[in-house]
């Protein structure tokens, strides 16, 4: 038997290299030639009786394909990739390698095929990385990939290549989507993901470790000997039975890091867990945001692959295949109580991983992102300066608030702070704050900047600054913008108790103008799509969202799926006129939501004489029935955060009330 391994000076070629060397638990023949192909010259393997090559080749240059065939292996294991975070940063070299030298090796072999009838096995090996957000929190096999990097569009890419050249007959090619690989032995390589193992790897050799996303991050994860086995086992799996599914997602772990930090402290102490350093990065969380958390994998279980039994396992599969099982003993120390938690959590993990689930939403009542608004904060501080301009400790003392009332989600509303005009070292200062308070930014919402406004240099300056909102969201792993056509206030509207009392702007009744929204819009959603973020068009009176009737129509004239509407409702049912019930606005809104700011009102109306009187109030007292409004909602799907705002008096604190409101009704 012949076996070809591509990429084999990786890390991965490399532990395949060795386990075939090793013949350690053989499911098929020793390989009689063993051929090593990398960019650079793979290393040569010692105590192997069969015949090795070991070649340095470029398989995206015409001919190098055809010249590595020259023994016509039998088994093809594709395994040469640049890594995500590379990939993205050099678009030009991540297609060559990861596009082109596959397409020419498949070419190469299709020759052969059609003057030979050389048919070999190919496993490629792909990724989970083919996914991108929208995700549910586990992922079934039918999931269509979604990819939301250049990594993981070159990885599906190939994945159909080979799903074409396997049905025509070419050769027998199967992908096993591989998980995040943990803990990757050596020295950090370019891969987004790296620091999964990093946090890992470098404190049980006494060294500090960046960590440079929040804790509660959970990834699906698989050590390095288990990568080994599945891609031998998919080598040798009876084809007839993958022939219609070829390409499925292996089994692994879902472990937070969290939980994998815990597993090192029972492994190696807190001493260990000490060397790890929390230091945000807004280009790893932007990668990180939309990967997949968890599988259903029945299909790849049933063909027999499995998972590693637990992340303490992982690690000490690390501490004896690269450690020689040795860890230093001024790390290792432990307590009895902290192995009997570890080894609930791993079997608690385990459960999780073989339960068959049904659909659920992306998040339990008590985890659904519900962002604190900063409304009641102004932007002015009472010495006359910004908060723009404020420093850390300045921030931190009004984030302290939003961390006292409970929240662990924060909106930066740019009536507050503008979040996109600070510079990147500003912008990972204030990072630094929210993690410090323990926050996340789910989302930002605009304010009162209409790419409409009657006003062209502010019309054109508000395109401009919400372009570089939908960066900025991408960047800090914020998944949803809220924008609208809200008009700044009138001087009526200025001096009014509530400024909704009074009159303000209304768009025009322009055909023309509408088309102009119409195509703005659609611009600014075909640059959030390609960056992996959505627009939520805020509903707000006398605009073309003024309404539930005009707000969908005009969301089906921009006709792109990466906008929908923010079904703010309170601002409509607090107005002093006649208003379509709610109810009614509900049943046309609810398939088309997404980012939602929630707040409601008393509402009173005279039928004699026509009065209509309004005040705010907590959302589950208010006019609006939110139980029943949440739930219309999540009949249709509905999957993005809430944003919890309330006007007047402690506006906060009735924010964290309507927090705690809607977790009460969300599914458990």
């Amino acid at each position: 038997m012949r076996v070809l391994i591509l990429g084999a000076a990786g890390m991965l070629g490399r532990k395949l290299t060795e386990n075939f060397v090793k013949e350690v638990g053989e499911l098929f023949p020793r390989p009689s030639h063993l051929t090593l192909v990398d960019r650079s010259m793979p290393e040569r393997p010692q105590s192997f009786s069969g015949t090795i090559s070991c070649i340095a080749s470029d398989l995206s240059v015409p001919g190098e394909a055809e010249k590595i065939l020259v023994e016509r292996p039998d088994i093809i294991f594709h395994l040469a990739a640049i890594v995500s975070g590379a990939a993205e940063r050099d678009m030009a070299l991540g297609y060559r390698v990861n596009l082109d030298a596959s397409f020419m090796l498949f070419e190469a072999i299709r020759d052969l095929h059609e003057r030979e009838g050389y048919k070999p096995r190919l496993v490629f090996a792909s990724s989970i990385g083919v996914f991108g957000r929208p995700l549910p929190d586990v992922i079934p096999d039918s999931q269509i990939p979604t990819p939301e990097s250049s990594y993981g569009v070159q990885k599906a890419m190939v994945e159909l290549l080979l799903s074409d050249y396997s049905r025509r007959g070419i050769f027998d090619g199967v992908a096993p989507r591989l998980p995040t690989i943990c803990v990757r032995p050596g020295e950090a390589n370019a891969a987004a993901s790296g620091f999964f193992s990093s946090i890992i790897r470098e404190p049980l050799a006494g060294k500090k470790a960046i960590l440079p996303v929040p804790r509660e991050t959970r990834h699906w994860l698989i050590s390095p000997r288990a990568a080994v086995r599945a891609l031998r086992d998919a080598a040798r799996l009876d084809y007839d039975m993958i022939r219609p599914r070829p390409v499925f997602t292996l089994p692994a772990l879902s472990v937070t890091v969290e939980e994998e930090i815990e597993a090192l402290r029972l492994v190696a102490g807190s001493k260990a867990v000490e060397l790890i350093c929390e230091q945000p990065d807004p280009f790893v969380q932007y990668f990180v945001s939309s990967w997949p958390k968890a599988f259903d994998t029945h299909w790849a279980l049933s063909l027999g692959f499995t998972a590693d039994e637990s992340f303490e396992e992982i690690i000490r599969i690390y501490i004896d295949d690269e450690l020689d099982g040795r860890v230093d003993t001024g790390l290792s120390a432990r307590n009895a109580s902290d192995r009997v938690r570890m080894v609930a959590e791993a079997q608690s993990h385990t459960q999780h991983r073989n339960e068959i689930q049904a659909h659920t939403p992306p998040w339990s009542a008590q985890t659904w992102p519900i962002a604190a608004a900063m409304i009641q904060y102004p932007a002015t501080l009472p010495d006359g300066s910004s908060v723009q301009d404020q420093s850390a400790e300045g921030w931190s003392s009004t984030l302290a608030d939003i961390q006292r009332a409970g929240f662990t989600e924060l909106d930066p509303t740019d009536s507050w702070l503008r979040i996109a005009d600070l510079s990147p070292s500003r912008r990972l200062e204030f990072l630094s704050v929210c993690a410090d308070h323990g926050l996340t930014i789910p989302a930002i919402s605009t304010s009162r900047r209409s790419v409409i406004d009657p006003d062209k240099q502010k019309a054109d300056a508000s395109l401009t600054y919400i372009h570089k909102v939908i960066d900025t969201a991408a960047e800090i792993g914020a998944r949803e913008i809220a924008l609208g056509f809200a008009a700044e206030l009138s001087a009526r509207q200025k001096n009014a108790l509530w400024f909704w009392t009074a009159p303000g702007h209304r768009d025009p009744d322009d055909p023309q103008i509408w088309k102009k929204a119409v195509l703005r819009i659609r611009e600014l959603a075909d640059h959030a799509q390609s960056v992996g973020v959505t627009l939520s068009l805020e509903m707000y009176e006398d605009t073309y969202l003024g309404s539930a009737d005009s707000a969908v129509r005009f969301v089906r004239d921009v006709d792109h799926p990466a906008c929908g509407i923010n079904a703010d409702i309170g601002n409509l049912v607090r107005l002093h006129r006649p208003m379509e019930h709610w109810r009614d606005m509900m049943t046309k809104l609810a398939p088309y939501l997404r980012y939602w700011h929630v707040k409601n009102y008393l509402r009173t109306e005279d039928e004699m004489t026509g009065m209509v009187v309004t005040a705010p109030a907590p959302m589950e007292q208010g006019v609006i029935s939110y139980r029943a409004a949440i739930g219309m909602a999540l009949e249709h799907g509905y999957a993005s955060p809430f944003l919890v705002e309330h006007y007047g008096g402690d506006g906060l604190s009735v924010a964290a009330q309507n927090r705690d409101y809607i977790r009460r009704i969300l599914p458990k």
